[in-house]
């Protein structure tokens, strides 16, 4: 029998080719296997007390289809969000639809998010001032399935004077980026 010999390189030249056989360990999950971006300069507003997504054709929305069951989808909105004539409260949350079904990612999921605000984006205004903050949102979905996914804003009416709450104002860019995480 031989012994068997155990080389130990300091140092590595990456440029180089290497082939491996066999099974290799150690190197980890979470290798990005797809990004998608969408984008929209059109204002969604909603007067509704439910999480509601917006109607338009040019609504901010991406499609994504997730190459395996195991991956992860890392989900990224960017935008504005204020109310009108001093409403009281506005929140977002990340809509999901999966073959025509629609859920909402953490009013859905109450251990991520306390259920009593129903929303990953809680936006609260007092006083007399009708204001206008930057909407940035994120969340890490597990969606277990290799079918397209459709994710984009949803925005509900929380209370307050003159029921209306809009995400996006015309003319400025708002964003969302999928990205596949592989397992």
């Amino acid at each position: 029998r031989m012994a068997l010999s155990k080389i130990q390189a300091e140092s590595m030249n990456l440029a180089d080719t290497f082939a491996f056989t066999g099974t290799v360990s150690g190197a980890g999950g979470g290798k990005l296997l797809q990004v998608v971006m969408g984008h929209s300069d059109e204002k969604f507003a909603t007067g509704n007390t439910s999480f509601t997504i917006s109607s338009t054709s040019t609504k901010l929305k991406v499609d994504i289809t997730p190459s395996a069951t195991t991956s992860k989808i890392l989900i990224l909105i960017q935008g504005t969000i204020q109310t009108v004539q001093y409403t009281r409260e506005g929140m977002m949350d990340i809509a999901k639809t999966v073959g025509g079904t629609t859920s909402y990612l953490v009013s859905g999921n109450t251990t991520d998010y306390d259920a009593a605000y129903g929303g990953l984006l809680r936006y609260y205004m007092g006083g007399t001032t009708i204001g206008v903050i930057q909407a940035n949102i994120s969340y890490l979905d597990s969606p277990s399935t290799t079918s397209q996914i459709t994710y984009e804003p949803a925005l509900k009416y929380g209370g307050g004077n003159s029921p209306n709450v809009e995400f996006g104002e015309n003319g400025w860019l708002q964003t969302i980026i999928a990205m596949e995480i592989g397992a």
